[in-house]
């Protein structure tokens, strides 16, 4: 090859290395751009979904001490559930679990995915709702009563995120019952176990054939518990089970059972 080709050559070369170099830096360029929208879609997606519940919260409990000065019958809930059923005609119960974030209307759905990515009112959003698998009766009839919500990775840790706390036994130890009140009663729910597990394991078991099946089940929950608690759970107990994900990896989630009790019956 003369000298003039090979000059040739290389020059064609430098200009293709130069097209591709200015290729891969749009591309790297729409990439980052891309994922910085979806970051900021993503944060302002989250900030609609606090503003919403806040004030979910504050109108459903304003609204209900407002009713209850004007009424005569002092055995009432504190939660104005004709306000919610406005929002969301298959509002189930409000869950709260005290000094955390968890303070959230619940709802029934007609599968386990739509609440995933819409917000109680129905509105899109990622962040979810709390809801209650769709294979569970109504009304809290079933041996065990399972609960879902996101694990928050926004830093403010809503929804179920607080669930991941329970991997320490310090944390038990200061949050050992929550509540879930209803239209028509309240119940208050004990801290069984916790355990760390896989969504495609088969943690969830609503109902049971025998007694022997429950045992065996609130068991397995109990001997890989990331916590002791002490708390007994007898055949014709009914249990909770809050559900989320974990952290540490990309199908971990995160279960904790609650052994369930009606502490009041409200008034008709």
């Amino acid at each position: 090859m003369s000298e003039n080709n090979e000059k040739k050559t290389k020059k064609i070369l430098n200009k293709k290395g130069k097209i591709v170099l200015d290729i891969i830096l749009v591309a790297a360029l729409i990439v980052a751009g891309f994922s910085g929208y979806k970051l900021v879609s993503g944060l302002i997606g989250y900030k609609e979904a606090d503003n919403k519940y806040d004030t979910l919260k504050t109108e459903a409990k304003q609204e209900a001490t407002a009713s209850s000065t004007t009424s005569a019958a002092a055995n009432k809930s504190s939660i104005d559930w004709n306000y919610l059923k406005q929002q969301n005609e298959n509002v189930a119960a409000w869950i709260t679990l005290p000094d955390s974030v968890i303070d959230y209307p619940v709802t029934y759905s007609d599968d386990n995915s739509y609440y995933l990515d819409h917000l109680f009112d129905g509105t899109p959003n990622y962040a979810g709702c709390v809801f209650i698998d769709y294979r569970n009766s109504r009304g809290f009839t079933d041996k065990n009563t399972v609960f879902y919500a996101h694990y928050m990775y926004n830093g403010e840790g809503r929804m179920f995120t607080a669930l991941n706390n329970y991997i320490d036994q310090s944390y038990y130890d200061s949050h050992k019952v929550f509540t879930i009140d209803t239209p028509t009663a309240l119940y208050q729910v004990e801290v069984v176990a916790g355990i760390e597990t896989v969504g495609t394991a088969d943690y969830v078991h609503l109902i049971f054939d025998t007694a022997d099946d429950f045992t065996s089940y609130v068991n397995s929950f109990v001997e890989n518990s990331t916590f002791t608690s002490g708390v007994t759970v007898s055949a014709s107990d009914q249990l909770i089970t809050l559900s989320t994900c974990s952290p540490k990896n990309t199908d971990g989630r995160y279960a904790l059972i609650g052994k369930l009790e009606k502490i009041k019956e409200y008034d008709k």
